[in-house]
C-alpha cells in the first residue's frame, strides 16, 4: 500500500502535469514540489530512484513515449489495477 501511495502522490501527479500541460519533467518536478510541499529532490528522487529507474532521462523518455504506465505495472503488479485506472 505504501508504494502505490508513493505512485499516487508523486508519480502519476507528475505524469499527469507532464501530459495535460505539456510540460518538461523540470517543471512538473518544481509544480508538484510546491503542491506537496516538499523538495524537488523529493519529488525527483520518488520519480526515478524508488522506482527503480537510473536517471531523471529514463523517467522523461518513458513519460514521452507513453510507456511508463507499462513500466509501473511491471514494477508494481499488485498495483495493476489501480494504476489501470491511474491513467
Amino acid at each position: 500500500m505504501a508504494q502505490q501511495h508513493l505512485v499516487n502522490d508523486c508519480v502519476v501527479a507528475v505524469i499527469d502535469l507532464m501530459n495535460r500541460k505539456n510540460i518538461d519533467h523540470i517543471e512538473a518536478f518544481r509544480e508538484m514540489s510546491d503542491n506537496l510541499g516538499i523538495t524537488y529532490n523529493s519529488v525527483k528522487d520518488s520519480c526515478v530512484r524508488r522506482i527503480g529507474l537510473k536517471g531523471v532521462k529514463d523517467f522523461s523518455k518513458l513519460v514521452k513515449c507513453k510507456e511508463i504506465r507499462n513500466y509501473l505495472k511491471s514494477r508494481y503488479p499488485d498495483s495493476s489495477s489501480w494504476l489501470d485506472k491511474a491513467f
